[in-house]
Formats: C-alpha cells, sequence, structure tokens
C-alpha cells in the first residue's frame, strides 16, 4: 500500500494511511416534515373587526412537501410535548420551532445504504446512496484495493 495515496470521495480527500475503518451499512434516516406560516386570506370586516378586537392577526402552517433530516433521538421524543415542537421556516429562510406539537404523520424513516469512512483523526464520513454524485459500492471497491 502506498502510504501517502489519496483517495478522491466526491468533495473529500482522504489519505489512505489515515483511514481506521470502512464500509457500507444499511442505516436507518429519520426526516420531519418543515412547515411555512402563512396569513389567512380574510374578508375586509373580519379584518376591521379584528382590529378593533385588538386580536392577533390568524395564521395557518402549510406543508409544501419539504422534508428535514433529523437525528433519532429527535424521532424517539416525538411524544414528549416539551421536547418536539414542529419545525417551520421563518420569513429569512432559517428553521424555527412552533408552539404546535408533531404528530406521527410529520416524521418519515428510510432505510438507506452508506458508505462510511472513520480516520485516526476521528473524523466520521458517511456518504448516502441517495445523495453520493458517484456508486458507494465501486467506491468502497476501490478502497478495498488500495489495502490490497
Amino acid at each position: 500500500m502506498d502510504k501517502n495515496k489519496m483517495i478522491f470521495i466526491g468533495d473529500v480527500r482522504i489519505r489512505a494511511n489515515n483511514i481506521k475503518n470502512y464500509g457500507i451499512a444499511n442505516n436507518t434516516r429519520y426526516f420531519e416534515k418543515i412547515y411555512k406560516k402563512e396569513k389567512v386570506k380574510r374578508a375586509n370586516w373580519e379584518i376591521i373587526v379584528d382590529a378593533f378586537l385588538e386580536s392577533p392577526e390568524p395564521y395557518e402552517w402549510k406543508w409544501y412537501g419539504e422534508y428535514v433530516e433529523v437525528s433519532k433521538r429527535r424521532y424517539d421524543n416525538r411524544s414528549k410535548p416539551r421536547q418536539c415542537n414542529r419545525k417551520t421556516v421563518d420569513s429569512n429562510g432559517q428553521i424555527a420551532y412552533t408552539n404546535t406539537l408533531l404528530t406521527e404523520s410529520d416524521f418519515k424513516i428510510r432505510k438507506e445504504k452508506c458508505l462510511y469512512i472513520t480516520t485516526y483523526q476521528r473524523d466520521n464520513f458517511v456518504f448516502w446512496e441517495s445523495e453520493a454524485k458517484f456508486d458507494i459500492l465501486k467506491k468502497c471497491n476501490e478502497i478495498d484495493e488500495v489495502f490490497m
């Protein structure tokens, strides 16, 4: 093995002698719906009455098909009211939390293969099959050849 051989994995370069462990795993991924806060359309008379009564402006949470990956811990805490409020996107595009509690339908679970690499420097790289711009099985075989 050439100790100075560089392995290129997508945008990541790893020196072969730094690799401690690697392989293909079938892991579970957890995703949560992202909601957007939108004003409720109202008639003019409703706006006037709400202004007179000093009522807060009504809004609703809408989901447009977006998901964000979350940890297993957040998924496991989905039934605990204080620890699992719904995620939303604020006006600046940042993820914020609401006072609305999550339900089971707010989550999606998916099993997926990944190429994992651990280095002696304690770096952990995970390349998911659905996100990698390369074939993870071929890349694992390429790493195998470096170590033979």
